[in-house]
């Protein structure tokens, strides 16, 4: 692939810099941007992962990484612009999940991406002051705006429209949120319906938006580990888990092999009791209660396993870069095993539910389709994107430090990119981290 990029890319290429045989940052011009992000994401194939921005007090500079998931190397175009008044064209019409992040590093660096059409607050509060970006190094860490009592008063409803069709009598634009029964977190939806049909679609989920980047700032490195783990209760090993990885990559740290295999551990039972919470509340959405109940239930046992490991059913605090904090104890690992044979007859109870229930196919089966063709444009990863037939899954792409390349196990993929399929998907999915579990 680097040949193939070298030989495409040619004279846009201002400087290739190989940090690692995984790990490429090739500089271009911001006006070779788009016909490089072209090449690399239609016509080589390459997943844009995402982008992020860097404040180097003399410019601004925005890195775009894109990864090769055949080998799992990563190829990061990197495009510099002025620190004042920045601007470097959009790829959003190119690909389109690029769309949010370009919003996200217009408001927190205040560069603007020529040509996309929609740089509205994604994160911030509408009553953020104009022109104060609080990812760039000019911010002082702990800085606080204060709001006055109109500021607040904006702060009731998002400052979001959705576009109206000259004439269209027929749509109503449906508010939804932020504080709602069915939504765990706060989120306001703006949905323009004709009918029952959703024509169009506006978000704003910065509610919760803590500014972890910005705390992680002023932190040692290691009490970082510690601040990613808080992010989400549900992900409180796969966030510390992805910032040690990076800080081993840095250090040319190797962990010893037994806390390889520690790590899958706690990782795969959290993936397990995640996907028992995402099909418990699938249930509940669905008016199928029984499930509900059940995940809720059957997550008990693998959260007691957590607990018996770490000390901890969720914030295990496990992770550490150079290995991990506690040991598992020999002696507790039949224990372990009879307990990982008790979810293997939980699971099956869900894959009955799911497989064989009628009505679960009548509400899941080709409803909120999602295609192959747009996956790969919404630039999708996880279940999800494997629900729709992409075979990606970073567990076998990115195996440093890790033991998911020294066991035995599948990557599940569907096709359909129902609903049906991403319930099925994460069903399946959990007998594969049982596996991958029992052998280490």
């Amino acid at each position: 692939m680097n040949d193939k990029i070298k030989e495409r890319l040619k004279d846009k290429i201002v400087s290739w810099q190989e940090k690692n045989p995984k790990r490429h940052y090739i500089e271009i011009k911001k006006e070779h941007l788009r016909d490089s992000a072209t090449i690399l994401f239609t016509e080589l194939g390459l997943r844009f992962a995402i982008a992020t921005a860097l404040d180097n007090i003399k410019n601004m500079e925005v890195l775009y990484h894109f990864s090769d998931d055949t080998t799992g190397v990563i190829f990061s175009l990197r495009v510099a612009t002025d620190r004042d008044g920045g601007r470097i064209p959009t790829i959003s019409d190119i690909i389109t999940g690029s769309k949010w992040i370009e919003r996200e590093i217009h408001e927190l660096f205040g560069i603007t991406f020529t040509g996309n059409d929609n740089l509205q607050r994604l994160l911030l509060d509408p009553a953020w002051p104009e022109g104060v970006y609080p990812l760039r190094k000019d911010y002082a860490y702990g800085r606080k705006e204060e709001l006055s009592d109109e500021d607040e008063k904006s702060l009731r409803r998002p400052n979001i429209k959705i576009d109206e069709e000259d004439g269209d009598k027929q749509c109503a634009i449906i508010p939804i949120g932020p504080y709602h029964p069915l939504q765990e977190e706060p989120e306001f939806f703006e949905l323009k319906v004709r009918g029952e049909k959703v024509v169009a679609l506006n978000i704003n989920l910065g509610y919760n938006h803590r500014s972890i980047e910005k705390i992680s700032e002023g932190k040692h490195w290691d009490q970082v580990t510690f601040l990613v783990e808080r992010i989400c209760g549900i992900c409180s090993c796969s966030h510390p888990f992805a910032y040690v990885l990076a800080v081993e990559d840095l250090a040319g740290i190797e962990i010893p092999e037994r806390a390889k295999y520690i790590r899958c551990v706690i990782a795969e039972l959290e993936r397990i009791h995640s996907h028992l919470l995402w099909l418990g509340l699938a249930g509940h959405f669905l008016g199928y209660n029984t499930v509900w109940m059940w995940a809720w239930k059957y997550r008990e046992t693998v959260l007691d396993l957590c607990e018996q490991i770490s000390g901890n059913r969720n914030h295990y605090a496990m992770m550490k870069a150079g290995g991990v904090r506690r040991d598992i104890v020999n002696s507790e690992i039949d224990d372990m095993k009879a307990n990982l044979k008790t979810i293997v007859s939980k699971i099956d109870m869900f894959k009955g539910a799911v497989l064989d229930d009628p009505v679960i196919h009548a509400r899941t089966k080709n409803v909120g389709v999602l295609s192959r063709e747009d996956a790969i444009r919404y630039c999708v990863t996880g279940p999800t994107a494997r629900a729709s037939g992409i075979s990606q899954d970073i567990r076998k792409i990115d195996i440093a430090n890790s033991a998911y390349g020294l066991v035995d196990w599948n990557m599940i993929v569907l096709k359909n990119g129902d609903v049906f399929d991403k319930a099925v998907c994460r069903v399946l999915e959990m007998y594969e981290s049982v596996r991958i579990i029992d052998q280490c």
